[in-house]
């Protein structure tokens, strides 16, 4: 509504009411075009610089436009200069809100450039500096790879403690002479194995190269730099625990054993092991005999320690161990593993006559018994023989008296646990007087012989 004023009074007050029908109170400003900076926002006026890079490089600006009810017009012109990222055309703008845009600046060699950005009626001069600066490669297996800043180089996974080195060649593209005068690295991983002195020419097409050597000293992901005049490269690599050694069984020259023995042996490394960790060393014979265990563990397998630089493993404290051979004959394999790498040592265990290790003499009211443990690593004990004596010294009739034990011991190999130990009682009935018999000879027949006791006493 218009209200007209009365004479004598001030204009100010229809003036006001104008303002009040005819504009209202969410009204826009004037278009602005904002560059998005560090530090904040800058207005942009008739021009505003993007700022100055490598002519191999390139730059992305970020801008917003405020204070206009839509964006119906938006575009960039001018060599190198193009919209990286821009909104659908007409894009409303909300009250109080942007619309975010990028450029991007991609120039074609070095040189000053200059684009037209256009946001509806508003035009501004966009600014532009190329640098000329070295082309930078990395080079492996005579092949190269050109890298950008912010591209890594990478040196993968190394075990701490190792070094590789990377090959980087600085190229001179352009047909003026070229200065470089800055060059380092950075990064408590990495260091300059090769450098050229600084300052350095490189004439139109000239190289120069340089090594970067990685190094770890711990595991996890190494991270450095290489900057070339202000341009910043990535050095990234991984360092791994180096890999446990392969075990080596020493025992040295032996290639068979005799069962019911205990043999001393030692697991080395080639090479003194740049870690430290655990491996296990088994026996084996093809067929379960509990004879066959290591002294220290009394079970068929023991653990040892790899100590970092000790070129032989630990058994505790000790630098060896014991294991037995076992009451059965065969082929014993003994096994050093760590981390799934292992060495086996195959020891022959021979067949051989019974072994008696006890053997002793009693009188009962009955007559007289014999005991004798003892063992046989073939399992395949037959004829027992039995000759008596007097105490004069002569035989006693009958003698000797012989008995077929192959059904018998057949039966206690298959029904005990394996092995060959047994303990053997044998009972003679006497007729007269059993203290006039002195001693026996006993004799153990199996496929490898004969074994007889020493001459038991009663």
């Amino acid at each position: 509504m218009l209200y007209r004023a009365k004479r004598g009074q001030g204009i100010a007050t229809t003036l006001l009411l104008l303002c009040a029908v005819f504009f209202p109170s969410g009204l826009f400003a004037q278009l602005g075009v904002f560059a998005v900076e560090e530090t904040g926002e800058r207005a942009i006026r008739a021009q505003y610089s993007v700022g100055s890079i490598a002519a191999t490089d390139t730059l992305t600006a970020t801008f917003r436009v405020r204070n206009t009810p839509a964006v119906t017009v938006l575009s960039v012109a001018g060599s190198g200069f193009s919209l990286s990222s821009a909104p659908l055309l007409p894009q409303a703008v909300n009250q109080d809100g942007f619309v975010e845009f990028s450029v991007r600046f991609a120039p074609t060699g070095p040189g000053q450039y200059s684009a037209a950005l256009r946001v509806n009626t508003f035009t501004a001069f966009l600014l532009a500096t190329a640098v000329a600066v070295a082309n930078v490669y990395v080079e492996a297996d005579g092949a190269r790879s050109p890298i950008n800043p912010g591209q890594p180089i990478a040196f993968g996974a190394l075990e701490r403690d190792r070094s590789t080195t990377r090959a980087v060649v600085l190229e001179n593209a352009g047909s003026q002479p070229l200065t470089v005068s800055a060059i380092s690295v950075s990064g408590a991983s990495y260091r300059f194995s090769a450098a050229p002195v600084l300052p350095l020419t490189l004439g139109a097409g000239e190289t120069s190269r340089l090594e970067i050597t990685f190094e770890p000293r711990a595991i996890g992901l190494r991270e450095g730099s290489l900057t070339v005049d202000g341009r910043r490269f990535g050095l990234t690599g991984t360092g791994v625990e180096p890999s446990l050694p392969r075990p080596r069984i020493a025992l040295p020259g032996v290639l068979a054993v005799e069962s019911g023995k205990q043999i001393t042996f030692a697991v080395r490394f080639d090479e003194a092991p740049r870690t430290s960790g655990k491996g296990v060393v088994r026996l084996s014979l093809g067929k379960q005999d509990p004879g066959l265990i290591f002294t220290s563990t009394s079970s068929p397998s023991v653990e040892f320690s790899i100590v970092e630089g000790e070129r032989l493993a630990r058994f505790g404290s000790r630098t060896e161990a014991v294991f037995q051979t076992g009451t059965t004959a065969g082929n014993l394999v003994l096994t050093a593993e760590v981390a799934g790498v292992a060495d086996q040592l195959s020891l022959l265990v021979p067949g051989v006559a019974v072994v008696i290790d006890t053997a002793k003499g009693a009188r009962t009211a009955a007559g007289l018994e014999v005991q004798i443990t003892g063992f046989d690593n073939t399992r395949t004990v037959s004829q027992l023989s039995f000759s008596f004596i007097d105490r004069a010294g002569r035989p006693v009739n009958p003698s000797p008296i012989r008995y077929d034990g192959t059904a018998g011991f057949k039966t206690y190999f298959d029904a005990q646990a394996p092995g060959g130990l047994f303990s053997l009682k044998a009972a003679f009935p006497v007729s007269g007087d059993p203290s006039q018999i002195d001693a026996v000879d006993v004799e153990i027949l199996n496929r490898e012989g004969v074994a007889r006791a020493e001459r038991v006493r009663f």
